[in-house]
């Protein structure tokens, strides 16, 4: 408003950025003498100048506008009565082009009155405006060189007639959120940065040209001695020198250096392909097991709990880093539970830790700054067990986009499916070019028993480590004993949540509670040990920091009745002894299911692993019985990893062949370009469907009961270089399959064949599922065959 008046600084010290051009003037505003006019013209030239596709706005103007080299406006050049400078280093110089339209007087002369302050310098050109009549325009333009060294500079520019007209403009330069807000740059092995922005900002930038996506820095979560045998990988299994040379990434919370799984006794120096460093400081160092490490915290200072290096505070990186390459450690056990062997999967390879996670979870721009390194620190895989809780697109999720780079450099990026089971669609990390693991259980299971005064004993869920010395202990139930001074009531203390049961009547006692708590609240009270009982599931076991188990409520209910008719009710919990769980594997209830939720036909997982008491290209199919979730929880079954080392056939995917998936859905060429580095276009030659992605499984969605799709693959022999492949397909009704050719032939390794596979699909259930073995005799290479209901 050219006719308001400045407010007091002293007042508004956001000075402009508060009041604008100040407190308007009704009547002033009458009868301005000049104006800045905008049309259509001039918004189309800012949209243009701010990234908006030709397309976008033919839709809004409902004519043939297009962008060009003569609509393409700038900022600076809106016709807008302000000027405005944002400075992202100490000084700038800005041209402001103006026009304006007499609507005072009709023959007046106007002169450029410019008030700055030290820091800004203002030109104007021309410095007089003369006008002849009424609605004539004149343009000028307006130069500022601003040098910031607060945050604000504020001028302004007075065209006055020197009769009744004086219209005034602010100039206002101020210091860019840019420098102060950026926080990490990607540039080792692909392009980006991370920054604080604000809504605007981000929704600005992501319309600029060479921008793939802009996506919030969210905070994604964290997702033993026996699984490696139970899954047929025993420790006298034959290895091969080359491993030695394996270098496995752990991002996660970081490493425990001193454990006896990071021994680097008979390691020679790391392979010479290793290009990373170690983050070493006084309480970390690495070796010839651990041969890197680092640790990102891009965003404030880390937590008080937590280490400012790469050593670990949560364990969760040291279980990971041990599961996956953690060396031969014997006479392993928790206090006497689970005794063996401890060894990872790859025990001779090299570990490089990057520490992304801390107490309070995983930094996004943490997570991408790690595939960054680590991809340019020469890698071979990269293991990570976080995720997130929503699902997003795959550029705007950092694990996906930093997997997608890992794989254009031929590094396998292998995830945890998550723990968000058993709902389907629930899997956390769902990129087609990554591997995503589910967890299942093994054969032994921990069993925490619950004696009672009568006599009676309850089997519960639990690693109770404790040993309760004194035998019988007084039993309460957590809703009879509220701590009423601090206002609770049984309503409340029944879950026996912070500070609600009464510590004089639960002291030294077993308190019997109606959910499944982490028992720091219950201990804190001063009970000596807890019986949690509700109706979740019981297929995996918790420990706590206290004697627990963890039980039915039908087991639940009778020791509450026990409670009620016994005056003194006692109880004891036994320490946890090991049970053969007869039912395994199975696909443990926390492990997020598939089918992929933003590709639905794709299946997720892809592959099983035993990790809930605690990979797959070759598996055991599992039991309907006891995975009723079929292929959505456990992929295409349990990992065999002697057989995967030499599995037959397998169905190779490059990094074209996800151009064509993205392509097909709906990727713009431009996306691809910036991601893929070259020229890449998609066209009706690579627009390819979901199905033709060279995937090892076959899954369809059913929008209707009905549904036909055809499916291209093509496999590699890496098997007997003489051999013949034929089809075999297992399909319960409702499914009708037909693979064509039936019979592939390979005369030497390496060597290509393609088929297609037609299936026709009536789903009158949620889920059926079939399979396609090729055998030739010796190798039989499984593919599941999933149909599904998507209504």
């Amino acid at each position: 408003m050219t006719t308001a008046s400045p407010m007091s600084v002293a007042t508004n010290v956001d000075v402009e950025f508060a009041y604008g051009a100040g407190q308007i003037n009704p009547v002033k505003a009458v009868s301005p003498g000049l104006v800045y006019d905008l049309g259509e013209a001039d918004y189309a030239s800012f949209l243009c100048g701010q990234g908006y596709a030709a397309k976008s706005l033919q839709l809004v103007t409902g004519d043939n506008s297009t962008c060009s080299a003569e609509n393409n406006g700038t900022v600076w050049d809106l016709n807008y009565p302000s000027f405005a400078v944002s400075v992202e280093s100490k000084a700038v110089t800005r041209v402001f082009r103006r026009t304006v339209t007499n609507v005072g007087s009709p023959v007046s002369t106007y002169k450029a009155i410019v008030v700055a302050p030290t820091g800004l310098q203002v030109q104007v050109q021309p410095s007089i405006l003369s006008f002849k009549a009424t609605g004539q325009k004149q343009s000028f333009t307006v130069t500022v060189g601003a040098t910031v060294a607060t945050k604000i500079l504020s001028a302004s520019l007075l065209w006055d007639d020197g009769v009744s007209s004086q219209v005034r403009s602010p100039i206002v330069a101020f210091a860019s959120r840019a420098s102060e807000s950026l926080l990490r740059s990607y540039t080792r092995s692909f392009n980006g940065f991370a920054a604080k922005l604000t809504e605007e900002e981000s929704k600005s930038l992501a319309r600029m040209e060479g921008v793939v996506s802009v996506f919030p820095s969210a905070k994604k979560q964290l997702l033993t001695t026996r699984s490696w045998d139970f899954v047929g990988f025993p420790q006298e299994v034959k290895r091969t020198k080359l491993e030695r040379d394996v270098i496995v990434a752990m991002f996660d919370t970081g490493i425990w250096p001193e454990s006896d799984s990071f021994s680097d006794e008979g390691f020679g120096p790391p392979p010479s392909k290793w290009k990373g460093t170690c983050q070493s400081s006084s309480n970390f160092t690495c070796n010839n097991k651990i041969i890197g490490a680092k640790f990102y915290h891009g965003e404030g200072t880390p937590p008080e709990e937590d280490f400012e290096s790469p050593r670990d505070s949560e364990g969760h990186g040291t279980h990971t880093a041990s599961t996956a390459a953690g060396a031969l450690v014997s006479n392993a056990s928790l206090l006497g539970l689970g005794s063996g062997t401890a060894r990872g999967g790859v025990p001779s390879a090299r570990i490089a830790v990057y520490k992304i996670c801390w107490s309070n979870g995983c930094s996004e721009s943490d997570i991408l700054a790690a595939f960054d390194d680590a991809i340019a620190d020469g890698v071979d895989i990269i293991s990570l067990s976080v995720g997130g809780n929503f699902p997003f697109d795959y550029f705007e999720d950092s694990i996906a986009i930093g997997a997608f780079h890992s794989m254009k450099n031929g590094i396998l990026t292998s995830n945890s499916a998550g723990n968000s089971g058993p709902g389907p669609g629930s899997v956390a990390n769902f990129s087609p070019w990554s591997l995503t693991v589910a967890a299942s259980t093994i054969d032994r299971k921990f069993v925490a028993k619950v004696q009672l005064g009568n006599k009676k004993v309850y089997d519960g869920a639990a690693v109770n480590t404790f040993v309760l010395k004194n035998g019988m202990y007084g039993l309460v139930y957590g809703g009879d004993v509220p701590n009423t001074a601090a206002g609770f009531d049984g309503s409340e203390s029944r879950y026996c949540i912070a500070d609600s049961l009464d510590k004089a009547l639960v002291k030294d006692k077993i308190v019997l509670c109606d959910q499944l708590s982490s028992g720091e609240d219950t201990l804190d009270s001063g009970a000596i040990g807890t019986i949690m009982q509700d109706d979740g599931f019981k297929d995996f076991a918790f420990a706590f920091p206290l004697a627990a188990s963890y039980l039915s409520s039908l087991n639940g209910s009778e020791i509450s009745h026990y409670i009620n008719v016994t005056s003194k009710a006692t109880a004891t919990i036994l320490k946890s002894i090991e049970a053969k769980d007869a039912l395994a594997p199975y696909v443990v209830s926390f492990s997020s299911r598939g089918p992929n939720p933003i590709t639905r036909d794709i299946l997720k997982s892809v592959c099983l692993y035993n990790g809930s008491s605690i990979f797959i290209f070759v598996a055991s199919v599992l039991s309907a019985t006891t995975n009723t979730d079929m292929e959505f929880a456990y992929g295409a079954g349990q990992i065999d990893p002697a057989k995967a080392a030499n599995p037959g056939l397998v169905y190779d995917s490059e990094e074209i062949d996800y151009v064509k998936f993205l392509c097909g859905q709906g990727y713009s060429t431009k996306s691809l370009q910036l991601v893929t580095g070259d020229n890449t276009t998609c066209s009706a030659a690579n627009n390819g469907t979901v199905w033709d992605l060279n995937y090892p499984s076959f899954a369809l969605s059913a929008l209707s009961s009905n549904v036909t799709r055809v499916f291209h693959r093509t496999v590699t022999n890496v098997g007997s270089p003489v051999s013949t492949y034929k089809a075999i397909v297992a399909a319960p009704k409702g499914l009708e399959v037909q693979v064509k050719p039936s019979v592939l032939s390979f005369k030497s390794l390496g060597q290509k064949q393609s088929f297609v596979v037609t299936v026709a699909a009536t789903v009158p259930t949620k889920v059926i599922s079939g399979s396609l073995v090729w055998d030739d005799g010796v190798f039989r290479v499984r593919s599941p065959i999933v149909a599904f209901s998507s209504s």
